[in-house]
């Protein structure tokens, strides 16, 4: 299992939502990469700093359109 450290500045960003495989590996998918390609789709761990980060609120992944499938 992933713990904060293991996953950095990701762990609480508005703007990652996690995935993952069948296998049981989990993945962090960056919401900005669908809008600025300066963002990595899926950053390498650990994050330690993002100019592009913002601490999550409810609903913060409800600005991406929901009608895109994530990868």
């Amino acid at each position: 299992m992933l713990r904060r450290e293991h996953v950095g500045r990701c762990w609480d960003c508005r703007h990652q939502r996690q995935t993952g495989n069948r296998r049981g590996s989990i993945f962090y998918f960056c919401g900005r990469s669908r809008t600025d390609a300066r963002y990595p789709k899926y950053p390498p761990l650990p994050v330690f700093e993002c100019r592009g980060y913002e601490a999550r609120e409810a609903g913060g992944w409800e600005q991406y359109d929901s009608s895109e499938e994530t990868p």
